[in-house]
């Protein structure tokens, strides 16, 4: 898929890979695209959101302020990942913002004319139901997250999620990371500093760690 292409982006994503080609072309006929840059805002806090936003090319912080006056990061969203869907359903202004965090071309579709199709397509409609669902769950689980468990333990539950064959690859800045685990940057430093000191893991650069004792890691979860 080259990037003179990007309409073809809604085709790759998760939501629609139940409809038939018939059906995806008409989503990608109703689609146009943006390029947009680091730092650039597809919405703001209270802002009506009038299309979905598809993720082509590039990375997106979800993110608001907490009860401190604080960003949280809610999620990072990457290729054929999207965003408000949530409008489909409802009109409402954003409680959050979304901001691009690396050069990102951004496929939209127009809330209208999606409509239009959910209500000539069930299988279109069901599945961003399900989707609808999976993130309030995921955003519950984030809250339970943050209210239960302490600082080391956050970040070594992040740590062994994100752990392939003893390796750790941040998918974003560590500030983001610490704002998505509910803490400030200097308190996720100091634990991953506290957990080398111990020898359970080792830094190989900024955002790839090494895991040295991942059953050490694991058994500090009990």
């Amino acid at each position: 898929m080259s990037d003179n292409q990007p309409n073809q982006c809604v085709k790759h994503v998760p939501l629609f890979k139940n409809l038939n080609s018939s059906e995806l072309d008409e989503i990608v006929n109703i689609a146009h695209h943006k390029k947009m840059m680091r730092g650039e805002f597809i919405y703001h806090l209270g802002d009506s959101i009038e299309s979905l936003y598809v993720i082509h090319r590039g990375k997106v912080k979800i993110s608001r302020m907490n009860q401190d006056g604080k960003e949280q990061v809610i999620r990072i969203l990457k290729n054929g990942d999207f965003l408000g869907e949530l409008a489909l359903f409802n009109t409402l202004n954003t409680p959050h913002y979304a901001e691009v965090i690396e050069p990102s071309i951004i496929c939209m579709v127009e809330q209208k004319e999606l409509k239009k199709l959910m209500a000539k397509s069930p299988e279109l409609s069901i599945k961003m139901l399900e989707e609808v669902t999976n993130r309030l769950d995921h955003a519950e689980k984030l809250i339970e997250h943050n209210n239960l468990y302490d600082a080391l333990t956050k970040v070594v539950k992040i740590l062994l999620d994100l752990e392939k064959n003893l390796l750790v690859k941040f998918p974003t800045s560590k500030t983001n990371l610490a704002s998505n685990l509910g803490m400030t940057p200097e308190t996720f430093s100091r634990k991953l500093a506290v957990l080398t000191k111990k020898g359970y893991i080792h830094s190989i650069e900024n955002k790839l760690i090494m895991i040295d004792q991942k059953e050490a890691l694991k058994k500090l979860l009990e």
